[in-house]
């Protein structure tokens, strides 16, 4: 499983994730942020909140649904990469100049916060087809990632994907995304096996 290598604190990526907030750092006031997001703070620090604990309530849910201890793997108080992006990814003005990104979450969880974004294009399972996610208002895009498929031994699928657009045009695009991680212990573990 490909782990990335994370610095501490607030990052800037590349073009697709300007600003990646880690939880654990967040929470523990270790973060000098940028002032757009230092002014608020409160208000990031409630979202972050909120995001833990819709990954945390899904997680559950799913171990209860099948039969599996997923939530042994995101106890509260253990170091996790969980955390927040912040993306600006402008559609460019023709499809074909957009970079392929193909890939895979590495975490448990992604939440996509995409109002109006058509843009997550996914390759459906055991499938050549593709189809692109479409954004419900007022809903969370939930995509189940590597370190999920493989604890539930591939029952939940971590599906290829890409961030695209479906057609020709220039448009502004800023979305969220809130990575719900398991415990590094865990993928350290998986690493120092592979």
């Amino acid at each position: 499983m490909r782990k990335p290598k994370l610095s501490p604190g607030v990052q800037a990526i590349d073009l697709f994730s300007p600003i990646q907030i880690c939880l654990d750092e967040f929470v523990g006031n270790k973060l000098k942020l940028p002032q757009l997001i230092e002014k608020d703070r409160t208000a990031v620090a409630s979202f972050m909140d909120a995001c833990q604990t819709i990954g945390l309530t899904t997680v559950k849910s799913l171990s209860q649904a099948l039969g599996l201890k997923l939530e042994d793997f995101h106890r509260p108080g253990e170091p996790s990469d969980s955390g927040l992006d912040f993306v600006y990814e402008p559609a460019v003005e023709r499809v074909a100049d957009v970079k392929e990104n193909l890939h895979t979450d590495y975490g448990t969880l992604t939440l996509g916060f995409v109002q109006d974004f058509w843009g997550c294009h996914v390759k459906l399972r055991d499938s050549e087809e593709w189809g692109f996610a479409e954004p419900k208002p007022g809903c969370v895009l939930v995509n189940v990632c590597d370190a999920l498929d493989r604890l539930s031994n591939g029952v939940l699928h971590s599906a290829t994907h890409r961030v695209t657009q479906p057609c020709d045009g220039v448009v502004k695009r800023h979305f969220l995304f809130y990575f719900l991680r398991p415990e590094r212990s865990l993928l350290d573990s998986w690493e120092a096996t592979e």
